[in-house]
């Protein structure tokens, strides 16, 4: 989940989808279902994505765990990724575009221990269609949203104050975006930039505003 961090500073990205395997007691093998909750069995924290599109599939909740679940003691999909990815992915975006998607590799009569990569794979090509509806449901969502979250205002010639290159304009852009997805009605603080002396160092401020604001 670290790579998603580092690959969003670089360009503007502002949808993610987790795509993957997982267990369940009795539901079907080769099922794709969406995640409605997605809950980590260690901590206990939850995480509700919302739906703002059209569903390509059925939904159930997602748990997941430190190790293979073989009791299946629960209904839910379990798996060990999930919510690593949510906690990550919704740092750098708003939760409507963070999403999981997993098939059904394994159940109480059909076990974990029966599975190998080729079987795994096999399962994986066959919730493609699936899988590449709701991209395209949630990159039609994403680009709503870019349009909607017009950017925070900022001094009369604050940015003019250092050079930017294509690459940091990009950046910039991705933190103010993030900054008004975040805080919707706050602008930013006026005397946040005052210490920066570099585009470098105005940039880290912006981000660490950023990453105070998602924690809120």
């Amino acid at each position: 989940a670290r790579v998603l961090g580092s690959h969003a500073r670089e360009e503007e990205c502002l949808a993610f989808l987790n795509f993957g395997s997982a267990g369940h007691p009795h539901r079907a093998v080769g099922e794709v279902l969406l995640a409605h909750e997605v809950r980590d069995g260690g901590s206990g924290r939850k995480w509700f994505p919302p739906f703002c599109f059209a569903l390509p599939c059925a939904t159930d909740r997602v748990t997941t765990v430190d190790r293979i679940e073989r009791a299946y003691g629960e209904e839910t999909l379990y798996e060990m990724e999930a919510s690593g990815f949510v906690e990550t992915a919704q740092r750098f975006t708003t939760s409507e575009l963070v999403h999981c998607v997993k098939f059904v590799s394994d159940n109480a009569e059909q076990r974990v221990e029966d599975l190998d990569l080729p079987r795994v794979g096999e399962l994986a090509e066959a919730s493609l269609d699936t899988l590449l509806e709701l991209v395209g449901q949630v990159r039609a969502l994403a680009r709503t949203v870019e349009k909607s979250h017009s950017l925070p205002e900022v001094p009369d010639g604050l940015w003019q104050r250092w050079h930017f290159t294509v690459t940091q304009e990009r950046q910039r852009h991705r933190l103010l975006s993030r900054w008004r997805a975040l805080q919707p009605e706050q602008p930013l603080p006026e005397d946040l930039f005052s210490g920066a002396r570099s585009s470098r160092e105005a940039l880290a401020v912006l981000e660490k505003a950023v990453e105070a604001a998602a924690r809120r």
